[in-house]
Protein backbone atom coordinates (compact mmCIF):
# COMPACT_ATOMS: atom_id res chain seq x y z
CA UNK A 1 0.00 0.00 0.00
CA UNK A 2 1.05 3.27 -0.92
CA UNK A 3 1.84 5.98 1.85
CA UNK A 4 1.51 9.19 1.94
CA UNK A 5 2.59 12.03 4.40
CA UNK A 6 0.81 15.35 5.50
CA UNK A 7 -0.19 17.12 8.24
CA UNK A 8 -4.06 18.40 9.36
CA UNK A 9 -4.52 20.85 11.66
CA UNK A 10 -7.63 19.73 13.45
CA UNK A 11 -8.37 16.26 14.87
CA UNK A 12 -10.47 14.22 17.44
CA UNK A 13 -7.89 12.69 19.82
CA UNK A 14 -8.41 9.96 21.91
CA UNK A 15 -5.87 8.75 24.93
CA UNK A 16 -4.90 5.05 25.86
CA UNK A 17 -4.32 6.28 29.33
CA UNK A 18 -7.51 5.23 30.75
CA UNK A 19 -10.68 3.31 29.84
CA UNK A 20 -14.13 4.83 31.10
CA UNK A 21 -16.11 4.52 33.98
CA UNK A 22 -18.87 1.73 33.87
CA UNK A 23 -21.45 4.38 32.49
CA UNK A 24 -19.01 6.76 31.11
CA UNK A 25 -19.47 6.74 27.50
CA UNK A 26 -17.05 10.20 27.02
CA UNK A 27 -13.97 8.65 26.12
CA UNK A 28 -15.41 7.76 22.45
CA UNK A 29 -17.86 9.78 20.11
CA UNK A 30 -21.34 8.41 19.11
CA UNK A 31 -24.18 9.61 17.51
CA UNK A 32 -27.67 7.85 16.00
CA UNK A 33 -27.54 6.84 12.04
CA UNK A 34 -29.94 4.95 10.13
CA UNK A 35 -29.43 1.14 9.11
CA UNK A 36 -27.15 0.62 6.51
CA UNK A 37 -28.53 -2.57 4.84
CA UNK A 38 -26.63 -4.88 2.70
CA UNK A 39 -24.22 -2.76 0.48
CA UNK A 40 -21.90 0.36 2.50
CA UNK A 41 -18.95 1.76 3.25
CA UNK A 42 -17.08 3.17 5.95
CA UNK A 43 -13.79 5.28 5.36
CA UNK A 44 -11.71 6.45 8.53
CA UNK A 45 -8.45 9.35 7.72
CA UNK A 46 -6.30 8.80 10.79
CA UNK A 47 -2.96 9.12 12.89
CA UNK A 48 -1.45 6.51 15.57
CA UNK A 49 1.60 7.35 17.53
CA UNK A 50 4.27 4.75 17.34
CA UNK A 51 4.59 3.11 20.78
CA UNK A 52 0.76 2.25 21.19
CA UNK A 53 0.02 -0.44 23.50
CA UNK A 54 -1.33 -3.02 21.46
CA UNK A 55 -4.58 -5.62 23.14
CA UNK A 56 -5.52 -9.08 21.50
CA UNK A 57 -9.01 -7.73 21.30
CA UNK A 58 -10.13 -5.40 18.69
CA UNK A 59 -10.34 -1.89 19.01
CA UNK A 60 -12.40 0.34 16.80
CA UNK A 61 -11.48 3.51 14.59
CA UNK A 62 -14.81 3.94 13.17
CA UNK A 63 -17.74 1.46 12.92
CA UNK A 64 -21.13 0.98 13.90
CA UNK A 65 -23.47 -1.01 15.75
CA UNK A 66 -26.76 -1.40 17.50
CA UNK A 67 -25.20 0.39 20.83
CA UNK A 68 -21.91 2.52 21.45
CA UNK A 69 -20.61 0.18 23.66
CA UNK A 70 -20.47 -3.39 21.96
CA UNK A 71 -19.19 -2.55 18.34
CA UNK A 72 -16.49 -5.08 18.10
CA UNK A 73 -18.33 -7.56 19.81
CA UNK A 74 -21.93 -7.16 18.77
CA UNK A 75 -23.76 -8.61 15.50
CA UNK A 76 -25.21 -5.83 13.29
CA UNK A 77 -21.58 -3.87 13.03
CA UNK A 78 -19.05 -3.08 11.00
CA UNK A 79 -16.05 -1.02 11.65
CA UNK A 80 -12.29 -0.45 10.62
CA UNK A 81 -10.14 -0.83 13.82
CA UNK A 82 -6.54 -2.60 15.55
CA UNK A 83 -6.50 -5.96 16.35
CA UNK A 84 -2.78 -6.67 18.16
CA UNK A 85 -0.52 -4.70 15.38
CA UNK A 86 -3.40 -5.92 12.05
CA UNK A 87 -5.24 -3.24 10.50
CA UNK A 88 -8.90 -5.07 10.57
CA UNK A 89 -12.18 -4.30 8.36
CA UNK A 90 -15.01 -6.44 10.05
CA UNK A 91 -18.31 -6.67 8.52
CA UNK A 92 -21.61 -8.34 10.26
CA UNK A 93 -19.69 -9.66 12.80
CA UNK A 94 -21.46 -12.48 14.30
CA UNK A 95 -20.26 -15.71 15.67
CA UNK A 96 -17.63 -15.68 12.73
CA UNK A 97 -16.77 -12.42 11.81
CA UNK A 98 -16.30 -11.50 8.39
CA UNK A 99 -12.94 -9.74 8.66
CA UNK A 100 -9.91 -8.63 6.37
CA UNK A 101 -6.89 -8.40 8.12
CA UNK A 102 -3.48 -6.37 7.30
CA UNK A 103 -1.08 -8.00 9.25
CA UNK A 104 1.75 -5.97 10.88
CA UNK A 105 0.03 -2.57 10.03
CA UNK A 106 1.39 -0.38 12.99
CA UNK A 107 5.21 -1.28 12.54
CA UNK A 108 4.79 0.18 9.06
CA UNK A 109 2.19 2.87 9.48
CA UNK A 110 2.69 4.43 12.62
CA UNK A 111 3.29 8.22 12.55
CA UNK A 112 1.77 8.43 9.47
CA UNK A 113 -1.89 9.73 8.27
CA UNK A 114 -3.75 6.90 6.58
CA UNK A 115 -6.83 6.06 4.95
CA UNK A 116 -8.51 3.15 5.27
CA UNK A 117 -11.78 2.37 3.58
CA UNK A 118 -14.12 -0.82 4.02
CA UNK A 119 -16.14 -1.64 1.34
CA UNK A 120 -19.22 -4.32 0.92
CA UNK A 121 -21.07 -5.57 -1.58
CA UNK A 122 -24.91 -6.54 -1.70
CA UNK A 123 -23.10 -10.02 -2.46
CA UNK A 124 -21.18 -10.14 0.35
CA UNK A 125 -17.77 -9.27 -1.21
CA UNK A 126 -15.70 -7.09 2.03
CA UNK A 127 -12.84 -5.17 0.61
CA UNK A 128 -10.68 -3.07 2.67
CA UNK A 129 -7.72 0.12 1.01
CA UNK A 130 -5.73 1.16 2.69
CA UNK A 131 -4.07 4.58 0.81
CA UNK A 132 -5.95 3.74 -2.11
CA UNK A 133 -4.32 0.31 -2.91
CA UNK A 134 -6.88 -2.77 -1.83
CA UNK A 135 -5.02 -4.68 0.51
CA UNK A 136 -7.59 -7.30 1.36
CA UNK A 137 -10.91 -9.01 0.04
CA UNK A 138 -13.37 -11.92 2.20
CA UNK A 139 -16.43 -13.14 0.72
CA UNK A 140 -18.57 -13.76 3.38
CA UNK A 141 -22.47 -13.09 4.90
CA UNK A 142 -25.10 -11.22 2.54
CA UNK A 143 -27.05 -10.17 5.88
CA UNK A 144 -27.92 -6.31 6.09
CA UNK A 145 -26.17 -4.49 8.96
CA UNK A 146 -29.32 -3.27 11.42
CA UNK A 147 -26.99 -0.83 13.35
CA UNK A 148 -28.10 2.27 15.15
CA UNK A 149 -25.08 4.20 16.00
CA UNK A 150 -21.75 5.18 14.38
CA UNK A 151 -18.87 5.17 16.77
CA UNK A 152 -15.54 6.83 16.81
CA UNK A 153 -13.12 5.25 19.23
CA UNK A 154 -13.22 2.58 21.92
CA UNK A 155 -13.40 3.38 25.70
CA UNK A 156 -15.24 0.55 26.95
CA UNK A 157 -14.92 -0.38 30.57
CA UNK A 158 -12.40 -3.44 29.65
CA UNK A 159 -10.49 -1.95 27.01
CA UNK A 160 -8.59 1.53 26.54
CA UNK A 161 -8.90 3.41 23.24
CA UNK A 162 -6.45 3.04 21.20
CA UNK A 163 -4.32 5.85 20.86
CA UNK A 164 -5.07 8.11 17.59
CA UNK A 165 -6.01 11.23 16.13
CA UNK A 166 -8.91 10.84 13.73
CA UNK A 167 -9.37 13.84 11.48
CA UNK A 168 -11.85 12.58 9.00
CA UNK A 169 -14.86 9.76 8.54
CA UNK A 170 -17.39 9.04 6.59
CA UNK A 171 -20.29 6.82 5.67
CA UNK A 172 -21.61 6.02 2.39
CA UNK A 173 -24.78 4.16 1.50
CA UNK A 174 -23.29 2.04 -1.51
CA UNK A 175 -20.35 -0.56 -2.24
CA UNK A 176 -17.42 2.48 -3.62
CA UNK A 177 -15.59 1.37 -6.45
CA UNK A 178 -12.03 1.02 -6.75
CA UNK A 179 -11.76 3.68 -9.14
CA UNK A 180 -14.02 5.80 -6.62
CA UNK A 181 -11.56 4.98 -3.61
CA UNK A 182 -8.37 6.37 -5.79
CA UNK A 183 -10.57 9.46 -6.56
CA UNK A 184 -11.41 10.06 -3.04
CA UNK A 185 -7.43 9.54 -1.80
CA UNK A 186 -5.98 11.50 -4.78
CA UNK A 187 -8.53 14.63 -4.39
CA UNK A 188 -7.52 14.73 -0.78
CA UNK A 189 -3.77 14.80 -1.36
CA UNK A 190 -4.58 17.79 -4.72
CA UNK A 191 -6.20 20.05 -1.44
CA UNK A 192 -3.27 19.52 0.76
Amino acid sequence: ATDYGHQTANGLKFSQTSSAPTGDLNLYCYGAIEPLGSEYSLMVRAFIPSGVITQLSPRVLFGVGPYPTNVYSGSNAAYIGIENSDLVAVADTDVDPNKVVFPNFLDNYSDKVFEVILTKSAAGVIKMYLNSALVGTFTGSVKSINNSVAVMGNGTPVLPNIECTIYEAHIFDSELSSDKVKQMVEQYKKNM
